[in-house]
């Protein structure tokens, strides 16, 4: 198995980049006390009370990396292998669960948000995780519409035969 990048098409460049953003995401701060109460927070030795994905949230930080991992063996199975079998498995597999957790960050980004009267806040990592999950959704179907065999690594010539011929050899 040779990787080429001639093989990878703009829905396996948007999985694998959106994955890598994903993972990197996770080690972001995705909630954070606002700022009037940090001194407090800190006075009392409890750290500058932020949170990235892996502590903020229980479910999400395994799903984010199950994403991340398999958006990038998708995205290497497609350079690598001249067989679509297994690139199309590996994105059929990749757009159920991306969609799982595009509608879990939606929830917890955009709908259960912290209020303006919350001592929590949302922070840069939050939208960045929401967003690349989402491209890696996109990227999965845009992927699943282009499925295929490229010319360059079909079949260069069938053999075929005519009824009633005898193959090389046969009496």
């Amino acid at each position: 198995m040779e990787f080429e990048f001639s093989r990878l098409r703009r829905g396996e460049w948007i999985i694998g980049v959106a994955s890598l953003v994903l993972i990197a995401s996770t080690f972001l701060k995705w909630y954070g006390l606002r700022s009037a109460f940090v001194p407090a927070y800190s006075t009392l030795g409890l750290g500058n009370g932020s949170r990235d994905a892996w502590s903020a949230l229980t479910v999400g930080g395994p799903l984010i990396l199950i994403t991340g991992v398999l958006g990038l063996a998708a995205w290497y199975a497609q350079g690598a292998c001249r067989a679509p079998a297994l690139p199309v498995c590996l994105t059929v597999m990749l757009w159920p669960v991306s969609l799982i957790l595009s509608l879990y960050l939606i929830n917890r980004v955009l709908i259960s948000k912290p209020g303006a009267t919350s001592a929590v806040s949302l922070k840069p990592g939050a939208i960045i995780g929401l967003l690349s999950a989402i491209a890696v959704f996109v990227g999965a179907y845009v992927s699943m519409r282009q499925d295929g065999i490229r010319t360059a690594d079909g079949p260069q010539q069938i053999e075929t035969f005519r009824r009633g011929s005898r193959a090389a050899g046969a009496r």
